[in-house]
């Protein structure tokens, strides 16, 4: 299946800005499951400079700066993908140990990041034994368990701008974003001891017209290596997710970073367009 993604950001101001330096990141990446053919970005108002790189977690990355004031700031970039369907239950876990909790994971160094909490979530730990109790100790049973749980319980919500929520406000709150759902499903899942990453790209159907930026989770299980569960609709990702970025912490995962200069307040529209052929 081949993919057109054509996505335009639009920044404007109430009053002309010097921008800093931005990072983008809206290339998407190279896996088994997607190649990336072609992709153009075009930046207005034009960069006085800008360098490609990879970022510490190998998300395809760029750095641009400008120079004047500028009332406005534009991105469009469009892509061309070919994704791959893959057998969702052609895996094998291995060693077969860690078809049962907890996983042992071989190359727990480089992993450790993943694993680590950074805040302390009351709720979402005792949610977190909770789920652990309900659902056994099988390694898939319980992913999608809880997977599927998150969306059933969480009512899922949009909202275009901000950070994730906290995990214990999601809970309390009982509705969240792709990014809060994603974000407490993360905690969820470190607590039971799963090296888990936050993805940030993009899911399509036929039946929707208006696409959005998502947000889900990926665990990494020896064997098969990073598997993608997406909270918002209970399921594994399949075919019509596209990934974009990832990292341990969903502030490395965002598609612009970067300030301005003056003060202005600033409004951001965004238009995503998804075709299939």
């Amino acid at each position: 299946m081949n993919i057109l993604l054509d996505h335009q950001t639009v920044y404007t101001f109430s009053n002309p800005v010097f921008l800093e330096p931005h990072i983008l990141k809206f290339k998407p990446r190279q896996d088994p499951r997607q190649q990336l053919k072609n992709f153009e970005i075009k930046i207005l108002p034009e960069p006085v400079g800008r360098h490609e790189f990879l970022d510490e977690y190998d998300n395809q990355s760029e750095l641009v700066w400008f120079n004047g004031e500028h009332p406005k700031l534009t991105i469009e970039t469009k892509s061309n993908l070919e994704i791959f369907e893959v057998n969702p239950f052609g895996f094998l876990i291995f060693p077969f140990e860690n078809n049962q909790m907890p996983i042992h994971y071989s190359s727990s160094d480089s992993l450790n990041k993943y694993l680590k909490i950074s805040v302390d979530q009351t709720n979402t730990h005792v949610y977190a034994k909770q789920l652990m109790n309900d659902f056994g100790s099988n390694t898939m049973d319980f992913l999608l368990a809880v997977t599927k749980k998150l969306h059933e319980e969480i009512e899922k919500t949009v909202r275009h701008s901000g950070p994730p929520h906290p995990p214990d406000r999601t809970i309390s709150d009982r509705e969240g974003s792709c990014r809060d759902l994603a974000v407490l499903e993360m905690v969820i899942l470190r607590k039971a001891g799963f090296a888990t990453r936050f993805v940030s790209g993009y899911k399509f159907n036929d039946e929707e017209e208006n696409h959005e930026l998502h947000a889900w989770v990926e665990v990494y299980i020896p064997g098969p290596g990073w598997m993608g569960f997406d909270p918002s609709t209970g399921l594994s990702t399949a075919g019509n997710y596209i990934a974009v970025s990832s990292s341990f912490s969903p502030a490395d995962t965002m598609p612009v970073s970067g300030t301005f200069r003056r003060n202005a307040e600033s409004d951001m529209q965004s238009k995503i367009w998804i075709e299939k052929f």
